[in-house]
């Protein structure tokens, strides 16, 4: 399942970063469209870790025009 990644409300430079859906049943992504061109420019797969007081923990992503891999 994928989520536009602006259904939040965060102020200042938190404003463009990409979160994790709160109220996310499972694994999920989300992600950013430039507003020019509606491709995706920015997207983070986040999978459920229950350690985490997010529950969800970033897996893999995209920013910027490079790929981030964090396993």
């Amino acid at each position: 399942m994928m989520d536009n990644a602006f259904s939040g409300t965060n102020t200042g430079r938190a404003k463009n970063s990409i979160k994790p859906v709160e109220n996310a049943v499972g694994d999920h992504s989300v992600f950013k469209e430039g507003s020019n061109t509606g491709k995706v420019i920015n997207y983070k797969i986040y999978e459920v870790n229950p350690q985490n007081p997010s529950v969800f923990q970033e897996v893999e992503g995209y920013e910027g025009g490079r790929r981030i891999k964090i396993r």
